[in-house]
């Protein structure tokens, strides 16, 4: 059988650039809360569990620190240089991690709110000061609830505190896809009929056209937004519908190990 365009997590994990059908639902899903994916949390634990080289350099502008070494297990390590003069780890693009930024990383929020959102592409659809209804403000915060408790490894979201109907995306393309470790950046706006009606998405392109669901011009083409046809379960549902279930779309539908399959007509004119 195919896979519908609207994912149930309940039902499918998303491994290794595919859905999988999860039917005994071992660790992977909150049965008691729809919806929700259970992660664990085993993402960069590698980083903690490294050696690493301690150096005075810090790309990444954290403090600096005396040289030294903690506890590395990798089955993988670095090639050494033995006529060099450093005995420093050398790879294709040499990485220097302190055990500052390994934690950075570790623990590092998936979900988190900023107090501005000044760049956002939907940051002249409304103001701070703007009043919602009671429906549209228990809606947003049931979905930033979603998703501070079940976000997906792969995806990270920002909201802003001061402006509620704004929010941000970015999707890690997954192993064994075109889109293996790309960062993929949406800009998601609720509009004041939210959830009678979809969220508006629209993706930072770079003005390049690399799936036939996603537009240079920023679209998002699927049918959980009302942008692509559907049938009635793979429209939003506003009883049913949430942020973490258009994420998961799209990060499986679109961003997937054959890009354009959901949407044969819009294939036939990708370039």
């Amino acid at each position: 059988a195919g896979i519908p365009e609207v994912i149930d997590v309940e039902h499918y994990e998303f491994r290794n650039g595919g859905l999988v059908s999860n039917n005994n639902n071992a660790n992977l899903v909150d049965k008691k809360n729809k919806g929700k994916s259970i992660q664990d949390g085993s993402f960069y634990d590698h980083l903690a569990d490294e050696e690493v080289v301690m150096s005075t350099t810090h790309p990444w502008g954290f403090p600096s620190s005396s040289s030294k070494r903690s506890r590395r297990s990798s089955s993988r390590p670095f090639n050494r240089d033995a006529s060099a003069s450093s005995s420093r780890p050398r790879a294709a693009v040499e990485v220097v991690v302190s055990s500052a930024q390994a934690n950075f990383l570790r623990d590092f929020k998936r979900f988190d709110t900023v107090d501005n959102f000044s760049q956002h592409h939907y940051a002249s659809q409304g103001n701070a000061s703007k009043q919602h209804s009671r429906t549209w403000v228990k809606k947003v915060q049931a979905d930033w609830k979603i998703l501070e408790n079940d976000l997906p490894e792969a995806i990270s979201v920002r909201a802003c505190e001061s402006r509620m109907d704004l929010m941000r995306a970015v999707i890690v393309g997954a192993e064994g896809t075109p889109y293996h470790d790309g960062l993929f950046f949406f800009d998601i706006h609720f509009p004041d009929t939210y959830p009678s009606v979809p969220p508006m998405v629209h993706y930072h392109s770079g003005g390049l056209r690399i799936n036939p669901n996603l537009y240079n011009c920023g679209k998002v083409c699927l049918s959980l937004l009302g942008t692509w046809n559907g049938n009635a379960r793979e429209q939003w549902l506003p009883q049913e519908s949430t942020m973490l279930q258009l994420l998961v779309s799209i990060q499986a539908l679109i961003l997937n190990q054959k890009p354009g399959m959901i949407n044969q007509k819009l294939l036939a004119t990708f370039p």
